[in-house]
């Protein structure tokens, strides 16, 4: 084989550069379009007092100290346009705004609410998930603002960090939005608290993840602890989080949970605990009682801690990579559903194989992603697809009656192009998908390439905004292919 001269090496590090700037700027470009459409989100959106939000809030989540300007509300039937989508927000939602380490806004999260504040539904009966737009990472929802000598707390979901929030801890409440965002936390050198949920094993990919964000939070050089709301002596495979503590036992309960597992951190209580208690008449009387009731004096707390933790370290030191039987079926379970989606006629623009190749790396991700982002029906990976409900069980050899004629060009190249952008947005700050990045930019790059004057006329009278972008795309290639 002939070895490459140092000229033709240089030129094809330049290419590589070069290749990887486009790239970079492309990325740039989506998330730039996908801030300023949740910036005018929010710009639509009313204070939470006297809403609906706040009513779910409340009484719902038995919240009862201040909610802070971060949690809003957005009247029903408001039109939210996102990625070029007119999303109608039909019964009205909380909203959850998200800010950088600047205080610009980023992202937010929409809760749909009923007119009544409970959660909405959706035909089948279920709740409407929670969903998260713009730039999740390191974007955060402040509920809370401290020092920079208090603790941070952290936590996944806004009703676990207001939990915790209403015990009067002194410091930063935050809330990540995902457990996948609470690493990107961007602090150096501060205490940080991380107030997970528990989700019944230290087997699962949520607290694998919580165990990865504390390391990536340590490298920093911060002091990261992690506090779960359940006994330490009491672990059970039951899910809870520390707004089911707060419902069911009160907020002494949160005091003791997280006490337990962070010592010391009640040196940093705000007197705003006397004020929120007294805003709830129920909870002052199960604080008052719990004042009462005589400490026990055959319990050793130092002995009983030292213990407590030595359990939670050798279900900890477990190796993260020995795989188990039921992490198998997990994966199994996914692929076939991805299978079974991808086969349906509305999904065929999408590239099967990279899919699947993001399922084979990630399955939960690919599955949350696919859910959230593609319109996914709801499915339990822990069942197989036979066991699944029956509106996920479709027959893939159905007759396809979703593709489009030559007439309809403009919409499927529309489509298709959304698919591609959408892959090239999932994977693009992803360091194991560069080899995917790649090949999505270029299919996108194929994509451009292949349309003459004829098809950017029809692009103009059906899809204006999108001709204009392909029209900007070729102008800026030509320009750089003559500076070259």
């Amino acid at each position: 084989m002939r070895e490459i001269s140092p000229a033709e090496r240089q030129a094809q590090n330049a290419e590589y550069k070069a290749e990887r700037l486009k790239q970079a700027a492309e990325t740039k470009r989506i998330n730039d379009a996908k801030v300023h459409d949740v910036q005018t989100l929010v710009s639509k959106a009313q204070p939470i007092a006297g809403t609906p939000a706040e009513t779910y809030l409340c009484k719902e989540r038995g919240i009862q100290g201040d909610l802070p300007d971060s949690l809003r509300y957005i009247p029903p039937q408001t039109l939210f346009s996102y990625k070029g989508n007119k999303i109608p927000i039909k019964s009205g939602a909380l909203l959850s705004v998200a800010t950088d380490h600047d205080g610009e806004v980023k992202a937010i999260q929409l809760t749909q609410l009923t007119e009544s504040g409970q959660k909405a539904v959706g035909f089948d009966g279920s709740t409407l998930p929670k969903k998260t737009y713009g730039v999740q990472k390191g974007s955060f929802v402040e509920l809370q603002k401290g020092s920079n000598k208090d603790p941070i707390i952290l936590a996944e979901g806004i009703e676990t960090a207001l939990s915790v929030k209403e015990t009067g801890i002194k410091g930063t409440v935050l809330c990540s939005l995902g457990t996948s965002n609470i690493g990107n936390l961007d602090v150096k050198n501060r205490e940080v608290i991380i107030a997970a949920d528990w989700d019944g094993s230290f087997e699962v990919q949520s607290w694998k993840t919580t165990e990865k964000a504390k390391g990536n939070l340590e490298a920093k050089g911060n002091s990261v602890s992690i506090v779960l709301p359940v006994e330490n002596t009491k672990l059970t495979d039951r899910k809870v989080d520390f707004n089911d503590l707060l419902k069911q036992e009160g907020v002494d309960s949160v005091i003791d949970r997280v006490s337990e597992q962070a010592p010391g951190v009640f040196g940093h209580v705000s007197s705003s605990r006397d004020f929120q208690l007294e805003d709830s008449h129920e909870r002052q009387e199960d604080h008052n009682v719990s004042e009462k009731q005589p400490a026990d004096p055959g319990l050793n707390p130092s002995t009983d801690h030292a213990e407590n933790t030595g359990q939670l370290l050798a279900q900890m030191d477990k190796k993260a990579d020995e795989k188990t039987f039921q992490d198998a079926a997990l994966k199994d379970n996914i692929l076939a559903y991805f299978e079974q989606e991808l086969a349906k006629p509305e999904n065929r623009n999408w590239n099967k194989d990279h899919v699947l190749e993001d399922v084979q790396r990630d399955p939960l991700d690919a599955l949350n992603w696919w859910k959230k982002e593609c319109g996914g029906g709801a499915f339990d990976p822990s069942k197989p697809l036979s066991e699944q409900p029956s509106s996920l069980q479709v027959d893939i050899t159905l007759t396809d009656t979703s593709k489009t004629s030559e007439g309809d060009f403009a919409k499927d190249f529309a489509k298709e192009l959304k698919n591609l952008d959408d892959s090239i947005e999932r994977v693009a700050n992803k360091q194991d998908y560069q080899g995917a990045l790649a090949n999505y930019t270029q299919q996108r790059e194929d994509l451009l390439k292949g349309l003459d004057d004829t098809k950017i006329q029809d692009l103009k009278s059906q899809e204006p905004d999108l001709a204009h972008r392909v029209e900007e795309h070729q102008n800026s290639k030509k320009i750089t292919e003559d500076r070259a």
